[in-house]
């Protein structure tokens, strides 16, 4: 998903569209970008974790659930 993320972005804005902002529940699309290496793109899940850990950290969450955009179904993540 990291050449062509137009469509996961799209189906992402358009089917979690039920989180409340005013219950501090929000996800960030974080588009993949060469921030390390001007030659590497991530190298998986957790370099890109790694990578953005930044943006991540800044925003202070209680909570947080990181999923490749290759395993995301439909689950209740709210039981974890």
């Amino acid at each position: 998903t990291q050449y062509k993320a137009h469509s996961l972005i799209r189906h992402l804005q358009r089917g979690w569209n039920f989180l409340r902002p005013e219950r501090n529940e929000s996800f960030d699309i974080l588009p993949a970008s060469q921030r390390v290496s001007e030659t590497q793109w991530y190298e998986g899940t957790a370099d890109a974790v790694y990578q953005n850990i930044d943006i991540i950290e800044a925003y202070g969450p209680e909570y947080m659930v990181i999923l490749a955009g290759d395993h995301i179904y439909k689950m209740d993540y709210e039981l974890m």
